[in-house]
């Protein structure tokens, strides 16, 4: 089964090529210009690279002095959270097997009686 039907040179064509034309000639330009803005290469010390590779580092030495070195204070911390909880740590009150469930809880049904019976 052919996805899209052959022309008469022998070549498939695409029944959305005017659209997909339409939609590069528009956005094409724009991406060029944006890539060529994003990807402009500068000149620190004799190396040349991409300032947004600059832009990137200055951004994570502010956060990183900005939050006081969390990453390194907190490292355990974030071990622990990668790591998800463990047997030893889960609290057996929440785990999913203790929850009574309706079946098994002694007393009487709240369910019992119809709120239209008048009985409490």
């Amino acid at each position: 089964m052919e996805r899209f039907p052959a022309s008469p040179g022998g070549v498939a064509t695409n029944p959305l090529g005017g659209v997909e034309n339409a939609i590069n000639t528009v956005f094409e330009p724009l991406a060029d210009v944006l890539t060529a803005f994003v990807f402009a290469e500068i000149t620190v010390l004799g190396i040349a690279f991409p300032w947004i590779v600059a832009w990137l580092v200055v951004a994570a030495a502010i956060f990183t002095v900005y939050f006081g070195f969390v990453q390194f204070r907190q490292f355990r911390l974030a071990t622990r959270i990668a790591r998800g909880p463990t047997p030893a740590t889960t609290n057996p009150a929440r785990s999913p097997t203790s929850r009574p469930s309706a079946r098994r809880c002694p007393g009487p049904s709240v369910w019992a009686t119809s709120p239209a019976s008048g009985s409490r």
